[in-house]
This record gives C-alpha cells, structure tokens and sequence, in this order.
C-alpha cells in the first residue's frame, strides 16, 4: 500500500466510508423529521444538498 501523507491508501478508504455512512444516517434522520413537519423550507434545502454531498464521494 502506498502511503498518502502519513495515511495509508486502506486507512483514507475506510474513513471515507465512516464519513458516507454518517451522512446517510444524518440525511435519513433528517428525511423522518420532514415527514412529520413537511413544511420546513430550511431542512429540505438542507437535505437536498447533503444529497449531492452523498453523490460527490
């Protein structure tokens, strides 16, 4: 494995994969809350772009 600023290559994978995984919880969280509130502008703006965040990595 290649070492990628004192990281190994595995290392950076797994972290990515924590960070997806914590931003797909926070996005279904969210996604709960708007079905009971529907009505909030903020959190499904909020959701949307935490979407695309999803889809960059």
């Amino acid at each position: 494995m290649k070492s990628y600023s004192g990281k190994t290559i595995r290392t950076i994978g797994i972290e990515r994969a924590k960070f997806q995984i914590g931003l797909i919880n926070l996005v279904l969280i969210l996604d709960v809350l708007l079905s009971f509130n529907p009505d909030i502008e903020f959190f499904s703006r909020y959701c949307s772009s935490i979407r695309k965040l999803i889809l960059l990595f």
